[in-house]
């Protein structure tokens, strides 16, 4: 496996951003950004004179070979931001300074999913604004198709298209079995969850 396959993409361009940064957390699980250094089509860091962005991408799902490049990466960037503890771990192995690695937060409040009591028990949670973007109608007709089987829904959210499908739930004969919430607060989302 070569290493452009690892490092899914070694990029430079011109810094654009506060700190002469362009690379976006969002855009990759973990993005290096530095003025210091940039990759010449050889793709390895190299030091030049005018500002450049370097970013690289570490997904942790490969071993990383012990290997010069590899500690560059580290090493080279203002800052590193990783998906997790475990390739912030591996990237500080390879030298990446503990002050400029950051992990980017868990999107899912555990405590919180631990700490709620679960809702009686319901077979399908749909959670959307009802505003006819999210395909309420095609979920009500599958729905429709199990009738002869044993199942209870729970409809999440509030919208202009709340009536018509709550209509369409009585027409097609399951509104006993589907309850429509209408919006709850995080809490009562996750216990219905």
């Amino acid at each position: 496996m070569s290493r452009s396959s690892r490092w899914r993409r070694l990029a430079t361009g011109t810094p654009t951003g506060p700190g002469g940064s362009n690379a976006s957390p969002d855009t990759s699980p973990t993005a290096a950004t530095t003025s210091r250094y940039s990759a010449p089509s050889g793709g390895t860091a190299t030091r030049r004179r005018s500002p450049a962005t370097l970013v690289a991408e570490r997904y942790g799902d490969e071993p990383i070979e012990d290997d010069r490049f590899y500690e560059r990466v580290a090493t080279a960037p203002d800052a590193l931001v990783t998906p997790s503890e475990t390739v912030r771990t591996e990237m500080r192995e390879l030298g990446a300074p503990d002050e400029r690695s950051h992990v980017i937060p868990e999107s899912i409040d555990m405590s919180l999913v631990r700490n709620v009591d679960p809702a009686e028990e319901i077979d399908v949670v749909y959670a959307n604004p009802l505003d006819g973007t999210g395909n309420a109608e095609s979920l009500l007709l599958g729905l429709a198709e199990l009738r002869d089987r044993d199942w209870s829904a729970t409809i999440i959210g509030d919208g202009p298209e709340r009536d018509s499908h709550e209509g369409q739930a009585a027409d097609l004969r399951i509104d006993d079995r589907v309850t429509f919430t209408g919006e709850c607060d995080r809490e009562r989302r996750v216990a219905l969850y």
